[in-house]
């Protein structure tokens, strides 16, 4: 039986081949959108059943994924698994719709705008079709007597932003703040941590953490940039 951190690292690069495929067909309905309103309401239509379909996709890999970390972690009997809600079309609607207008309006070409306008949404696209794992993950933890919270578990040259959260170890699932907050083309994934296991930051998290114990200061924003200039200078 693989290891839970293997099973973990498989998970999230299924994800990324899973976020990879969202990318290619954003891609390939790109040209229905030209910048005004009207094309948009075609196109969000055809991105909504990538997104859809994609989400679906991700939520199988979470539950397979929470199933096989379960049982490799030890933990016997069953546990509820939450499946992740639909996404609202008008949650797509509005995060598209933020993620491509702006760029074409600030452009000094319509041209410029919608190069930008594919990156910003794409990314968007892809998170929101990721989520569906992601939240299937998280709600599990929520009902799962036996487990305590989740580890973020990024790639191997995070953002500042992702290797902050990682760093910090476990976010307990009894805690006001803890949903799981990826960001547009993100690839972390939620692993969960359950009774009796440590719940220190494990891997380079741990280096990270050192990083946030000696240079980071400040709250919120001045917190964040003082972790980002340590960490890309280490």
């Amino acid at each position: 039986m693989a290891a839970p951190e293997q099973l973990t690292q498989a998970f999230r690069k299924a994800n990324v081949i899973l976020s990879a495929r969202t990318v290619r067909d954003m891609l390939a309905i790109w040209p229905m959108f030209h910048g005004d309103v009207e094309s948009f309401n075609g196109w969000v239509r055809a991105a909504g059943l990538v997104i859809e379909r994609d989400r679906k996709v991700a939520t199988g890999l979470a539950i397979a994924y929470l199933k096989a970390h379960r049982a490799a972690s030890g933990i016997t009997g069953t546990a509820p698994i939450v499946t992740a809600d639909p996404i609202p079309p008008t949650q797509v609607v509005a995060s598209l719709a933020a993620t491509t207008f702006p760029h074409v309006r600030r452009a000094a070409t319509v041209e410029q705008g919608l190069r930008t306008a594919f990156v910003t949404s794409s990314g968007a696209a892809s998170r929101l079709a990721i989520n569906g794992g992601r939240d299937t993950i998280v709600a599990t933890i929520k009902a799962d007597r036996h487990s305590v919270g989740w580890f973020r578990t990024t790639s191997g040259n995070p953002c500042a932003f992702c290797a902050m959260i990682a760093s910090r170890g476990a976010v307990y699932k009894s805690e006001a703040t803890a949903e799981f907050r990826p960001h547009d083309h993100c690839h972390c994934e939620p692993e969960p941590v359950y009774e009796g296991q440590s719940t220190l930051p494990k891997g380079p998290a741990a280096g990270w953490a050192r990083l946030d114990q000696e240079n980071a200061t400040g709250h919120g924003k001045e917190l964040l940039n003082s972790f980002r200039r340590a960490y890309e200078s280490a």
